[in-house]
């Protein structure tokens, strides 16, 4: 990786030069079901530290635990780079859409209802941010201290986009139920939308929460199927079909623990025991290409089109995005949209970004020794 590194750096100096002289960070704004580690605290940690990213704020949206822990986590994982007074961190919706429709016997093991339980069973829904925060043994990594931010994250989302109209990027890499509130509310906004960035989906492949659904889309396909249809400027789907192939080894891992910082020793913490145990294991890190694209475009060498739709027939087919090539109908489906689905990428380089962003040097971390 030697040579390849050495490019690396000198390409990331050169964009940070050429941003000091004038040439204007892309603003980004991650809307995240956000955990610690692989893959959206890392996802995060990549944007936060790109030269050429100004990352306006993260936005928290209910899949893999609620609003309140996951704003804990963003906070926490900024903390240890030195970015949580830089990079504010918003609650978003705490729901989906149609929040109660799995039935208690689809999970027999869970006594309730409500959908997140597929998830979230081992936890109970925090009473406030504060609570959350205040109990130490939520935390491996130290308990944050910086404050989550009162505004709700829809409407500071909508606020934003208004007032940097044609200049934002959304990276979409949780449910869509956020998104979908901000459309509704302030459909005005989708054409002031550079792009959105999905971690989302599957295509030709099966999905991972069910056979036909990915799990960013099964927490919520009313708002995905709404968000799909909106009239953006571009859409860019960063699905399974393409993370199947890009995973996480005990090679790269003990290439960034050597850099013993905070954050690496988080990743150390939860990945390390692991690769002891098993050198041939691999990690999925399915929402680091959504950052990695956002950051440096080239690294994808093949791109398809395709108009996309979902599956919200409550049935086997529930939560399915849906897709086809152009000339494979007379027409489109009335309302679905033209997007771009990532397909293949430069590991290698892929790799050499990941390494550099994730192990920069950090200043003034919080709590770095926990």
């Amino acid at each position: 990786m030697g040579i390849r590194k050495g490019l690396v750096i000198f390409l990331l100096v050169a964009i940070l030069a050429f941003s000091a002289f004038g040439e204007a960070k892309k603003k980004v704004i991650l809307d995240t079901d956000m955990v610690f580690g692989f893959d959206d605290g890392i996802c995060m940690v990549m944007l936060a530290q790109a030269p050429n990213i100004d990352l306006l704020g993260v936005v928290t949206c209910y899949a893999h635990n609620y609003v309140t822990i996951e704003a804990a986590a963003g906070i926490r994982q900024l903390e240890m780079i030195g970015k949580a007074d830089e990079i504010p961190v918003f609650m978003g919706c705490p729901y989906p859409i149609y929040a109660f429709r799995v039935k208690n016997e689809e999970f027999a093991e869970s006594e309730q209802t409500f959908l997140g339980q597929v998830a979230t069973k081992w936890n109970d829904e925090p009473a406030s941010y504060e609570d959350y925060v205040a109990n130490p043994d939520n935390f491996a990594y130290g308990a944050p201290v910086t404050p989550v931010q009162e505004e709700h994250g829809v409407t500071w989302m909508i606020n934003t986009i208004r007032e940097n109209p044609n200049e934002i990027t959304i990276v979409a890499i949780g449910s869509m139920t956020n998104i979908a509130a901000a459309i509704l509310l302030a459909p005005d906004i989708v054409p002031l939308v550079k792009e959105i960035v999905y971690m989302s989906s599957s295509f030709d492949i099966p999905g991972n929460i069910t056979p036909a659904a990915e799990y960013n889309i099964w927490y919520d396909p009313e708002a995905a199927k709404a968000v799909y249809r909106a009239p953006w400027n571009k859409q860019v789907f960063n699905s399974l079909d393409i993370d199947q192939y890009y995973k996480y080894t005990k090679e790269v891992h003990d290439e960034i623990v050597k850099a013993d910082l905070p954050i690496t020793r988080m990743l150390d913490g939860i990945y390390g025991q692991g690769f002891a145990d098993n050198p041939d294991r691999l990690v999925n890190i399915w929402d680091l290409l959504s950052a990695a694209y956002v950051i440096d475009p080239t690294l994808f060498t093949e791109i398809q089109e395709r108009w996309v739709d979902v599956d919200t027939n409550y049935g086997h087919n529930y939560g399915r995005t849906v897709s086809w090539q152009e000339g494979a109908w007379p027409k489109p489906t009335p309302g679905t949209q033209k997007v771009d689905i990532l397909w293949k990428m430069d590991e290698d380089g892929f790799w050499d970004l990941f390494t550099e962003l994730v192990t920069a040097p950090i200043e003034d971390p919080v709590n770095p020794n926990w």
